[in-house]
């Protein structure tokens, strides 16, 4: 038990920022390597938030999904809510006031639900040249100002399905049919040497449409490309992101086990009525 304190107030001390450099960083490896101090260190990081943000008023997306992410790890998410609440309640250190503080969290989300259009701009999260956000936004830019043109010209998705699958690219690719406008052709990127597929619709009224898909493996941690966590499980829980600005709207969701990034020149209204449900 002595033990147990001692590293609790250490994780305590983390969590205040109040450990040298050094410490916080020995202390980081050995949380990382011990189930139960992860455990411990994620529901103070919790408490934390929750006290240092306590107003009422209804749960940000990003916050809601911030706050599942920290207290459920991949084998917690496979059990019930009870067992998590359980868990809290039985371990000597939290104080009961503690534990109701993560109890009223999970009321909170409970009864917030994330819904499809979310108030939330995720677009604000994301950054570098690694994100697929701003690769599709740029992408779609280089399209208008003719700096980047299909290397394979047609209508047929079949065509497009087979160009990808020799140039390269591992993944299913989905294409969608999408009502007045014609598919115009596809382009196979390669980003540390993984192939990426890319392809492009337009209309009679000079409107484009560019989709940029991969498999959601390619966004791991340490992976090829990345989104925002928040983005990440908003999309995974079958939501559409939508983003607009200066004329271009940007949609992102998921559809099977692709994570799909589609820039246009239409307006964002149009956008959703067309990919959210795909």
């Amino acid at each position: 038990m002595q033990l147990y304190n001692e590293n609790n107030e250490l994780i305590t001390a983390l969590v205040d920022r109040e450990l040298p450099a050094d410490v916080e960083s020995d202390l980081l490896i050995k949380i990382k390597s011990n189930a139960d101090l992860l455990y411990d260190y994620k529901v103070q990081l919790l408490i934390k938030k929750i006290v240092k943000g306590c107003v009422f008023r209804k749960t940000p997306a990003a916050l809601k999904h911030q706050i599942i992410n920290q207290i459920q790890t991949e084998r917690e998410k496979k059990n019930s809510n009870f067992d998590f609440i359980y868990g809290i309640f039985r371990r000597p250190i939290y104080a009961f006031g503690s534990a109701l503080a993560v109890i009223t969290a999970i009321i909170l989300l409970l009864f917030n639900p994330i819904q499809q259009n979310s108030g939330y701009n995720f677009g604000l999260e994301q950054r570098g040249q690694d994100n697929m956000f701003v690769q599709a936004r740029g992408n779609f830019q280089s399209l208008l100002n003719g700096k980047l043109a299909p290397q394979i010209t047609t209508t047929d998705a079949e065509e497009i399905k087979t160009f990808f699958e020799t140039e390269g690219v591992k993944y299913k690719i989905i294409i969608p049919e999408i009502e007045n406008y014609s598919l115009v052709g596809g382009v196979v990127s390669d980003e540390q040497g993984e192939k990426l597929a890319h392809h492009v619709y337009a209309d009679n009224q000079g409107h484009l449409i560019y989709l940029f898909q991969v498999d959601e493996s390619f966004l791991a941690k340490n992976a090829v490309l990345k989104i925002s966590d928040a983005l990440h499980s908003y999309l995974d829980d079958g939501n559409c992101f939508t983003f607009s600005d200066r004329g271009v709207s940007t949609l992102m969701t998921k559809k099977e086990n692709n994570i799909l990034a589609i820039v246009s020149n239409v307006t964002k209204k149009k956008l959703e009525t067309k990919f959210c449900n795909i």
